[in-house]
């Protein structure tokens, strides 16, 4: 199960190149808008991937019956932080890319909090089954306790999600540039924008629960001298950084 749910590193790393294709190259002096279409191609493929890989991995999961015998991997939420990621990825295509219209951005963005409501509600559906996991089961064995950093990815990054899809439709006017309907206009921006720090900050509530309950967990293994290194400390740094870039969103929307 946890080989299937890492199928969705994939359209992580390829929202990851699609970012760096909108921020560095549609920006540079030899880049311009052209790249700006590239990376907007490139998000429309990165979102149908995403979406795939997702509803690919439960259906495998509900049809095969996995759970009948194993206990859920706690790597089951990385396919609700690709979908965040999505949402995260559009936010800043619709922010910074060099010249892209609303006409171009109103779509990703509205996709975008379609993809951020999936990711939300599908790690909520999963963290019951995980905590209820780790309160029938107990702690995770020596040092494996790590693996509870990885609870943070989905509120983490849901919540950059959400500032800067918000962003994008105030501060940066894309909302005011389309400006049809009664939701899609300047006026509306405003507190869309409000809605979005303010999930934001519920999210990252979550998520800073999580840290805690993992430094609890840190806290516990040194006690009993069972901290011990091992290959999957190196998945702290991923789920850490959504969660930073969250706070550095926050500290932009407080100036």
């Amino acid at each position: 199960m946890s080989t299937l749910a890492m199928l969705a590193c994939w359209p992580i790393s390829w929202m990851t190149l699609v970012g760096f294709v909108s921020l560095t190259v549609s920006d540079a002096y030899w880049g311009g808008h052209a790249f700006t279409i590239v990376a907007y191609v490139m998000w429309w493929i990165g979102a149908g991937w995403t979406l795939a890989t997702l509803f690919f991995v439960f259906c495998v999961l509900i049809s095969r019956r996995l759970l009948a015998q194993n206990p859920l991997p706690t790597l089951i939420v990385i396919p609700a932080v690709a979908v965040a990621t999505l949402g995260a990825i559009g936010g800043l295509i619709c922010s910074y890319s060099s010249g892209i219209s609303g006409r171009l951005a109103v779509p990703v963005i509205i996709f975008s909090f379609f993809g951020v409501g999936m990711g939300i509600f599908m790690a909520i559906f999963l963290y019951t089954y995980l905590l209820h996991q780790q309160l029938t089961l107990g702690w995770p064995p020596p040092g494996k306790s790590v693996i509870i950093f990885l609870y943070i990815g989905p509120m983490g990054q849901s919540s950059a999600a959400l500032q800067t899809l918000g962003s994008a439709a105030m501060t940066f006017g894309r909302f005011a540039e389309y400006h049809r309907g009664s939701f899609l206009t300047e006026i509306a921006a405003a507190p869309l924008n409000v809605a979005c720090v303010l999930m934001a900050m519920l999210m990252s509530g979550m998520a800073v629960g999580w840290v805690v309950l993992a430094f609890c967990a840190f806290i516990r293994e040194m006690l009993r001298r069972e901290l011990r290194w091992s290959p999957e400390w190196n998945s702290i740094i991923f789920p850490t950084g959504t969660l930073t870039t969250s706070f550095l969103l926050f500290g932009v929307a407080m100036n």
